[in-house]
């Protein structure tokens, strides 16, 4: 039976809430000494490192997000049960495991080689100008000067955002060079910035979007995938 201290469950807490809000349904998977949490369009992979005081996952548990509901939990019989009680009465509820086959984000990752080039922090300030509405968010640095834009296809509506300093979006920290446009779900690329408040991400235009947080108190990598969309 594994049990989880207060850090992992606030990773599981922010994963059931990103499910509950109905744009980012995702499954946990915890094996060894790291945490996968990947959305059911597997177009992000999550990774949470277990940290050396806490206990490993011996063995390999996975779950959906809406499911969790307690710190206790095991598999038993080919489900998932999650144990709390008191003194009295003890509750077990019980659920499907969500199927691995082909959708394994250990394996997935693996089979993707990250590369780290063009790196650019983002802050989660920027969420409050994004429109919620508008699916995919377009990225592409020229002249040394980031822009992020959204576009309405249906209105033509364009939102263009930049930082205010004179580098654009750009900040000490970052390295980059020009890149084309590279577009992320407006959904995937929001719901990174539930679990920190800065990320570095990594435009290597390869299909995929490396990123890492920049957080001491919760380190956090994966991958988010590009789209293509007219």
């Amino acid at each position: 039976m594994s049990k989880i201290n207060d850090r992992i469950e606030t990773i599981f807490s922010h994963a059931v809430a990103l499910q509950q809000d109905g744009r980012f349904r995702n499954t946990i998977h915890c094996s060894g000494k790291m945490i996968h949490i990947m959305n059911q369009d597997m177009t992000v992979i999550l990774r949470f490192p277990i940290r050396q005081s806490e206990t490993e996952f011996k063995e390999p548990v996975s779950f959906f997000a809406n499911d969790y509901d307690s710190k206790m939990f095991e598999e038993r019989k080919g489900k998932i049960c999650f144990i709390q009680g008191n003194e009295d009465y003890e509750r077990t509820k019980s659920c499907k495991v969500p199927s691995t086959q082909n959708k394994d984000p250990k394996k997935i990752y693996a089979a993707i080689p990250i590369e780290k080039e063009n790196c650019v922090h983002i802050k989660s300030s920027i969420l409050g100008l994004l429109q919620d509405d508008l699916s995919h968010i377009e990225f592409s640095c020229t002249d040394g000067k980031l822009k992020v834009v959204q576009r309405n296809i249906f209105s033509g509506a364009l939102i263009e955002i930049k930082k205010k300093a004179a580098k654009g979006l750009l900040t000490e920290k970052d390295s980059t060079g020009d890149f084309p446009v590279m577009a992320i779900r407006t959904n995937d690329f929001a719901a990174l910035f539930s679990f920190v408040n800065i990320i570095k991400f990594y435009f290597s235009g390869n299909g995929y979007i490396y990123f890492q947080s920049m957080s001491k108190k919760l380190k956090m990598d994966g991958v988010v995938s590009q789209c293509v969309y007219e």
